[in-house]
């Protein structure tokens, strides 16, 4: 499921959102752009989740992976796909019912 995150950026409270999203959502891995990398890293290494593989896809070739396999997952119409956090406070949003 993906779960859209604002790029990391000096404010504190930017860092707060992220970490409390990361945990709420249970983030097993990081999608983001060379240019945020390391100071998403570095974040994610301060909340206690330093083994988070974070990727930077914006580096990644077209045809890169085409030999690695591929597995089909079974979605139904009730299967998430996507999770907003929009609602509660600036620095621990929650995800809306």
């Amino acid at each position: 499921m993906a779960v859209p995150v604002p790029a990391p950026s000096a404010s504190r409270t930017d860092a707060e959102r992220t970490a409390s999203i990361v945990r709420d959502a249970a983030v097993d891995l990081v999608l983001t752009e060379t240019a945020h990398a390391t100071e998403t890293s570095r974040r994610l290494s301060r909340i206690g989740r330093a083994g988070l593989t974070c990727l930077a896809v914006d580096g990644l070739r077209p045809g890169a992976c085409a030999d690695v396999p591929r597995h089909l997952v079974s979605t139904t119409a009730d299967s998430l796909a996507l999770l907003a956090y929009d609602s509660g406070p600036a620095t621990a949003p929650a995800a809306p019912c």
